[in-house]
């Protein structure tokens, strides 16, 4: 499966950390997000499997299975710039 995005720059990886910050009130609410855009976004470490995956339901909430639920992003405009850095495109 091709990327959406590679990164592989230690700062790199550190802004993409800093765009997934969610707020943590927000798992309370229990959101399930509707089908419609979203993305997985997929992380490696050397190996070909991924450490974990994580949905971006565009254009403001992540998904990660172990919580449940969707969580609200608190920049989703930083996710976006992230990826749109990288050559993504918005949908």
């Amino acid at each position: 499966m091709p990327s959406l995005v590679e990164e592989s720059s230690a700062a790199g990886v550190g802004d993409f950390r800093d765009a997934l910050e969610i707020d943590p009130d927000s798992l309370s609410e229990q959101w399930v997000p509707p089908s419609g855009l979203r993305f997985t976004l997929a992380l490696y470490g050397n190996d070909p499997d991924p450490l974990t995956t994580v949905k971006f339901v565009y254009p403001r909430f992540i998904h990660w299975p172990p919580w449940g639920f969707a969580a609200r992003l608190t920049r989703p405009e930083a996710l976006q710039a992230w990826l749109t850095e990288r050559g993504w495109k918005t949908p």
